[in-house]
């Protein structure tokens, strides 16, 4: 068994109960694949967890044909609440159930609209409909190992690798990262404009359902800012 690690952003309450520390009735503790992503045969596929290679990779944060992607991403996460929890994930790259393929279909087909020159991305990524755009990203869909042992060789065949994983990976193999890049940044921005969001944000740091966990990243990051503080009076259990 080959393993790798991978990176998955999730809501604060989400990490608890992905960690099992939050229990909620039919729930298993574990990666589960949760959102539906539907292709026409042979590749069926009716569920999936995501994930990223890397906690802030360059191909979402510098890309040159979808410059606006990893913003586009981050509000996504951050609308599941205000600190965004980063997991590191560990796949065995043997499994036939762990893909990665390129969300530049995905991007290129929903926001079109947004990026003020289209004829500059790549014809590949240039779809009829969103329909049209779906089924090529499913097509993009390759084994994670495949994947990696071309890269190792120079191969850039993904503008946007996002990583696919169709089964249940168990609590032993998910653990909070010590860096929280996402989380951090919510943090500053708080720090700065919001005393109330700053409040809350701290509240599930320092009272939620993952505060043991986050004790490693905590402790680095109050090294480098000053500790996490509460104002009053707050609620345990967030």
């Amino acid at each position: 068994m080959s393993q790798a690690k991978v990176y998955h952003y999730t809501s604060l309450p989400n990490a608890g109960m992905i960690l099992g520390n939050c229990r909620q009735p039919g729930y298993r503790p574990g990666l589960e694949p949760h959102l539906g992503v539907k292709s026409t045969p042979p590749l069926e596929i009716t569920r999936a967890s995501f994930a990223l290679l890397e906690p802030v990779p360059k191909s979402w944060t510098n890309n040159l044909f979808f410059p606006g992607v990893w913003n586009f991403l981050k509000e996504r996460i951050n609308a599941e609440g205000p600190a965004p929890i980063l997991l590191e994930v560990s796949i065995d790259t043997q499994s036939n159930k762990v893909f990665v393929a390129d969300w530049a279909h995905m991007e290129a087909a929903s926001k079109a609209a947004l990026y003020s020159s289209p004829l500059a991305i790549p014809s590949r990524y240039s779809h009829t409909n969103i329909q049209e755009a779906k089924q090529a990203y499913i097509n993009s869909m390759i084994p994670i190992d495949e994947y990696l042992q071309g890269k190792m060789h120079g191969e850039v065949t993904h503008s946007i690798p996002e990583v696919l994983i169709l089964e249940h990976l168990s609590r032993e193999n998910i653990h909070v990262s010590t860096i929280q890049p996402l989380l951090e940044e919510n943090l500053a921005w708080a720090r700065k404009w919001g005393e109330d969001k700053y409040q809350e944000i701290a509240s599930l740091i320092l009272l939620g359902y993952i505060a043991k966990e986050l004790m490693p990243w905590r402790k680095s990051y109050e090294a480098k800012y000053g500790p996490l503080e509460l104002i009053g009076r707050s609620k345990e259990g967030l």
